[in-house]
């Protein structure tokens, strides 16, 4: 029965059954040495309990301790690795300094232009737009770029190679393009594609 208290129950019990052994020893038929034995058991656990909650509260209190300071020095260290790597020191010494060698990122590459844009108008008004990514990474971002006779402007933007829009007059003459962002870059336009206008379905690139 004891076995099977928690280490809180179990202090509180063997201090009632050591108690009560000393009280009642003569109907327990207990001799004092026997008496004794089970007290001392008892309080032997109450120390060892005691003992083990101290060491445990001490070890959160050295664990918080260690890593507050651990964070300190690994700020500083870095701190003062980082200006160690802006001063063009000798290899020789930075092994001595445990830093390794700084891979720089290399150079961003700028988009490729959209290949093959088409727009294609349906008789509801929405435009089915498509292009070939011509390389351009699935991180790229693609605008597309209308005019309707006032100027270019950006209508919608995509990861895709793909997409639709709606909202336009069959009609109305539109002129469309897309243009290719990455890396804070952007591509020049691809050709253009116009619909409801002169020469309508057709595609073409304006010179540089």
């Amino acid at each position: 029965m004891f076995k099977k208290k928690t280490d809180v129950q179990l202090v509180a019990a063997l201090e009632q059954f050591a108690a009560g052994c000393a009280e009642h020893a003569t109907a327990l038929d207990l001799t004092a040495p026997q008496v004794e034995a089970i007290s001392d058991a008892a309080a032997a656990y109450g120390a060892a309990y005691t003992a083990n909650e101290v060491a445990h509260l001490a070890a959160k209190s050295a664990t918080t301790t260690k890593n507050a300071q651990r964070l300190e020095s690994a700020n500083l260290a870095t701190f003062w690795a980082d200006q160690f790597y802006t001063r063009g020191l000798s290899k020789s010494i930075m092994n001595d300094l445990g830093l390794p060698e700084r891979n720089l990122p290399g150079p961003k590459t700028s988009p490729e232009i959209p290949l093959e844009f088409s727009a294609t108008p349906t008789a509801t008004g929405s435009v089915n737009f498509r292009w070939k990514r011509n390389g351009n990474t699935n991180s790229t971002v693609f605008t597309v770029e209308a005019n309707s006779g006032d100027g270019w402007a950006q209508v919608a933007s995509t990861s895709k190679v793909r997409l639709t829009l709606t909202g336009y007059t069959p009609g109305v003459a539109v002129n469309f393009r897309v243009r290719a962002s990455r890396n804070n870059q952007t591509s020049a336009p691809s050709n253009e594609s116009g619909i409801y206008g002169e020469g309508f379905g057709s595609t073409f690139q304006i010179a540089a």
